[in-house]
């Protein structure tokens, strides 16, 4: 979760934050654990698969009809 390949003043800039923010983060993070971040998208992602799954039966049964 804290690797990365890129240079740590990449990151920030392809999520359109400042660098200081993910520095703050990461120390959240070793603090705190997982628990620092809430909110941290996995209920917009849980949703879009649920969507998405949803979707894909539905072209299935198309396909089948």
């Amino acid at each position: 979760m804290e690797k990365s390949e890129k240079p740590a003043f990449e990151v920030p800039r392809e999520l359109r934050i400042r660098l200081n923010q993910l520095y703050k983060w990461k120390e959240q993070l070793s603090k705190r654990g997982t628990g620092a971040l809430p909110g941290s998208g996995h209920d917009q992602l849980n949703d879009e698969l649920t969507r998405l799954r949803q979707e894909l039966e539905q072209s299935k049964k198309s396909e089948t009809s």
